[in-house]
């Protein structure tokens, strides 16, 4: 069941402030500086094959035993509204964060990384290119890719599964993942 109604966005954001000091003087110089912000954003409202356009949204935590892996389908999801069996045929955006316990005090563990990509069955290749690639998150380390183009990343019985490995011995791990995408 694809949710009736949606709308929001995902941001990529860099914000600064920098300052220098300028030579010692008598004449109170204030210090030169700068602040500025530069960021991304893909906005999505209710649709499937359209450009923004997505009808599902999805964040749920994946808990990993001390250097175990969990899989999860893209196409056997639970959405915000805890709508279930939900078949993503479209990505248009994800967001993997390693929760440190600083982060959320409930979820987040002391896992000092996780490897997240290359499922052994349908894997999905997401924003790498190759279904075998890979990326680490090192503890409270987040990666997020969106797009705002009509096709997204297919998913499809062949490419819907994405593997989380704990890289840690002797921590758990809680990884929040979330995102956008369409079931048409």
């Amino acid at each position: 069941m694809a949710l009736s109604s949606v709308s929001g966005f995902m941001q990529s954001l860099m914000s600064w402030s920098a300052g220098q000091n300028l030579p010692a003087s008598s004449l109170n110089l204030p210090q030169a500086s700068s602040a500025s912000q530069q960021g991304k954003r893909a906005s999505f409202t209710t649709g499937g094959n359209t450009p923004g356009g997505a009808n599902e949204v999805f964040l749920f935590f994946v808990t990993i035993a001390p250097s175990g892996s969990a899989t999860f389908s893209l196409q056997n999801l639970t959405d915000v509204m805890q709508y279930t069996n939900i078949l993503l045929v479209r990505l248009k955006g994800i967001w993997f964060w390693l929760l440190s316990a600083k982060d959320d005090a409930t979820n987040g563990t002391a896992a000092s990384a996780v490897t997240i990509g290359n499922a052994s069955v349908s894997p999905n290749g997401l924003f790498l290119g190759s279904p075998t690639s890979t990326f680490v998150l090192s503890n409270s380390e987040d990666i997020q890719w969106k797009t705002p183009n009509a096709a997204g990343i297919a998913v499809t019985a062949g490419t819907q599964n994405i593997k989380i490995v704990n890289n840690d011995a002797v921590n758990s791990a809680c990884v929040l993942v979330a995102g956008f995408g369409a079931t048409s």
